[in-house]
């Protein structure tokens, strides 16, 4: 069995925490336990990056102003798309958590695939929809409000989507 279908995360939950100034990633590993990952702002700020390419990259349109709402409706249908489920309980975890320092993310047209480093020193693979990846970019636009990290990143058909009295923590499988 390789590395990548050994650890093959099913299912996170984000929520900030204030004390650390990071997003806490708990992932429940396919067949194993919880495991978690400690995200930073600079980190973060690549993964914003990356995952609004690549959805800008998978989202055709004529021109930007149509891109945006275009962007702005397949975010909406994510969110509506979007089955509640609990958190992912880490507190029982044996494996120790791990600051995630490099991220490595593969894509493709049908799918976005995040690869983490684990305690062990192999790497875990989460493999994202382009719905999924919107949907965990929603509750990562949450975090970084909770954590009142600066905002200039995100384009405005993310924070259209995001009420001041939205839940702060969120899971996405």
């Amino acid at each position: 069995m390789s590395d990548t279908q050994r650890f093959l995360l099913e299912k996170v939950t984000l929520s900030y925490v204030a004390v650390e100034d990071r997003i806490r990633m708990n992932a429940q590993i396919r067949g194993g336990e919880a495991v978690t990952f400690w995200l930073t702002q600079r980190l973060c700020r690549g993964l914003v990056k990356t995952f609004v390419d690549y959805l800008d990259k998978t989202t055709v349109t004529a021109t930007d102003r149509g891109k945006s709402m275009v962007q702005t409706y397949f975010q909406e249908e994510a969110m509506m798309r979007k089955s509640k489920s609990p958190s992912v309980d880490a507190s029982k975890s044996t494996a120790p958590p791990v600051l995630v320092k490099t991220l490595n993310i593969r894509t493709s047209a049908d799918a976005l695939q995040l690869r983490l480093p684990m305690p062990d020193g192999s790497v875990s693979t989460m493999p994202l929809t382009p719905m999924e990846a919107r949907q965990l970019l929603q509750i990562l636009f949450l975090q970084y409000r909770k954590g009142d990290w600066p905002l200039d990143i995100w384009p405005q058909w993310i924070r259209k989507q995001a009420p001041q009295g939205a839940a702060t923590e969120g899971v996405v499988h």
